[in-house]
């Protein structure tokens, strides 16, 4: 009778109820019955579910391995708004043409939108044979051949990234050499479609601000639509400005720092370029104190009074060693890293109170992730 009583539900109300059920309730209701299969199926629902729930739903730390002979894959799982429970769940491997060898090297280079980006290599290097775009929850992936003829020649940074405007996801890689002088720095970036496959290459060195700045970032950060980086002096001691480059629109712009005289405060000894909860952040550490103590948020984009110094993390807490913040909770909590590569989590006053001490993690190996059942847009073959 109740499930009688269900069906005969208008169809935009059953909509409405199923849209603020969590993402793992609705892949069990999927088997209920035809029509909430399709409903549940249908790639405009399921962005509109991340959409609504995504603000809300619980952010995972993931970690990847190779399990049972190569067929399946591990993903580990560290619930970073609980205490940093974690648990193990098994998956079909997407690289399903062939079984993944015992010293296959697999990585996941970023996640987006319930996807993960992940690249498998042999002999234990980072450079992939492939990459694989995958959804866990769905099945739904996509493979592409390494293909750049820089990958001999340099080291690399990507991120996979969803441009809404396109309704198309990208595969931004920042490639990286020895520059004059002997620095490191990006050479070129690298945008390939992932609707198309066209791929569009810019030359890193021919963008403006080149004067100012000696590229010595070889990390960058997306956001908005853009790719953003810290420009330096021509000394390399002092920041400018933040830089973002729309590649979409082909334009580069300026974001302006948190206060005038910023890059002149005593107390800014290093910075690092971070997106923290979908927002630009300016890690800064104190003087003499290798620690990321002072976190500025930008939590209207490109407007300058929306800097807001959201955390501090005291000297005392974490005397000369490193933190590195991953993750803000609401009350003023926050986790990241120690100094020994250990999990922890901090109240707002800087105070530890939880560390996750059963595993070590290094800054490459993670990522934040949030489950989803979108699936990838019409147009995209699938592997």
């Amino acid at each position: 009778m109740e499930s009688t009583s269900m069906q005969n539900l208008p169809e935009q109300l059953i909509s409405e109820i199923l849209l603020r059920l969590p993402v793992k309730l609705l892949v069990s209701l999927k088997c209920v019955c035809k029509s909430w299969f399709s409903l549940i199926s249908n790639t405009e629902f399921a962005k509109l579910h991340f959409d609504l729930t995504a603000p809300h739903n619980h952010k995972h730390l993931v970690s990847v391995s190779v399990y049972d002979h190569g067929t399946k894959l591990r993903i580990h799982y560290i619930d970073l708004e609980g205490s940093l429970e974690d648990r193990y769940v098994n998956f079909l491997s997407p690289f399903s043409s062939s079984p993944l060898s015992t010293n296959t090297n697999i990585h996941i280079y970023d996640v987006c939108r319930g996807f993960i980006l992940l690249g498998h290599s042999l002999n234990y290097t980072r450079t992939p044979l492939n990459f694989i775009v995958w959804n866990p929850l769905n099945g739904i992936h996509k493979m592409f051949p390494y293909y750049s003829i820089l990958s001999q020649q340099c080291s690399f940074r990507c991120r996979f990234e969803y441009v809404a405007s396109r309704d198309d996801y990208f595969l931004i890689i920042a490639w990286i050499q020895n520059l004059q002088g002997g620095l490191l720095g990006v050479k070129y970036f690298e945008f390939l479609s992932m609707k198309t496959f066209s791929c569009l290459q810019v030359d890193a060195m021919r963008l403006p601000y080149t004067k100012h700045q000696n590229w010595r970032q070889t990390d960058f950060s997306f956001v908005d639509g853009a790719i953003h980086w810290l420009a330096t002096s021509d000394n390399g001691h002092s920041v400018r400005s933040i830089i973002a480059f729309d590649f979409i629109e082909s334009n580069v712009s300026e974001i302006p720092l948190p206060q005038d005289d910023f890059v002149n405060d005593p107390c800014v000894n290093s910075l690092r370029l971070e997106v923290i909860g979908e927002c630009l952040c300016l890690l800064n550490g104190p003087k003499e104190q290798p620690s990321f103590a002072e976190i500025w948020m930008l939590k209207e984009y490109k407007v300058k009074s929306s800097w807001t110094k959201y955390n501090y993390v005291p000297a005392y807490v974490i005397p000369q060693c490193s933190f590195t913040p991953i993750y803000f909770i609401k009350g003023g909590e926050i986790v990241g890293l120690n100094q020994k590569s250990i999990l922890v989590k901090l109240n707002e006053k800087g105070e530890q109170i939880y560390c996750y001490d059963d595993h070590f993690f290094w800054e490459h190996d993670f990522h934040i992730y949030t489950e989803s059942l979108i699936s990838l847009p019409s147009g995209y073959m699938q592997a």
